[in-house]
């Protein structure tokens, strides 16, 4: 019923989020991110039906990272 999330994202950025997102493209979930430092957030799948989502590491509005997340109850 939760993901665990890590990510880093260096000092330079003032403002990050993760961006989840299913497969037409509509925003889930919008998680504020640490700047600086490693770090892990958890997101609770239970509210989301199965399937394929995506989530996106984005830091001053530039995305840098996008990776593929499963969800399966």
């Amino acid at each position: 019923n939760n993901a665990k999330l890590s990510y880093a994202i260096p000092s330079n950025y003032s403002k990050a989020e993760i961006s989840v997102r299913n497969m037409v493209g509509k925003t889930v979930a919008t998680i504020p991110a640490k700047v600086g430092v490693k770090s892990a957030v958890n997101i609770n799948t239970s509210e989301l039906p199965n399937g394929v989502y995506f989530y996106s590491v984005v830091a001053d509005g530039v995305t840098r990272s996008t990776k593929k997340l499963v969800v399966r109850h």
